[in-house]
C-alpha cells in the first residue's frame, strides 16, 4: 500500500550508534532552532532570514568546527557566517560528544 509505512518488524533497526547519531542530531538542530528563534525576534526578521532550515540540518550533521567552512556552505556564506559564525560554533562546541 503506497504512501504507508511498513509494518514494524521489517522496518530497518538502527544500531546503537546510527540511534545515538540520529538523537545527537535532533538534539543539535532544537539548539540552534531555538538560538535562531530568539536571534530572529531580536532583529525582528523571520526565522529563514537568520538561518535557513537546511543550514540546521547540514549543522547537526557535520559540526564543523572553523567559521571558513559556516562561510563555504551555500545556505549560510560570507555574511551569515561573519555575522553568527562565532555564536554558532559555541553552540555546536557545547553540544560535541566528548572524545
Amino acid at each position: 500500500e503506497a504512501g504507508r509505512a511498513p509494518p514494524a518488524d521489517i522496518r530497518p533497526k538502527l544500531t546503537r550508534e546510527e540511534a545515538a547519531r540520529r538523537k545527537r542530531e535532533r538534539a543539535v538542530e532544537e539548539t540552534i532552532r531555538d538560538w535562531r528563534r530568539g536571534e530572529a525576534t531580536e532583529r525582528k526578521v523571520p526565522n529563514l532570514v537568520v538561518l535557513p532550515n537546511r543550514a540546521m540540518a547540514w549543522l547537526a550533521l557535520e559540526m564543523p568546527r572553523d567559521v571558513a567552512a559556516l562561510a563555504e556552505h551555500s545556505d549560510i556564506g560570507p555574511k551569515r557566517a561573519a555575522r553568527y559564525g562565532e555564536t554558532l560554533l559555541k553552540i555546536l562546541d557545547g553540544l560535541r560528544a566528548p572524545g
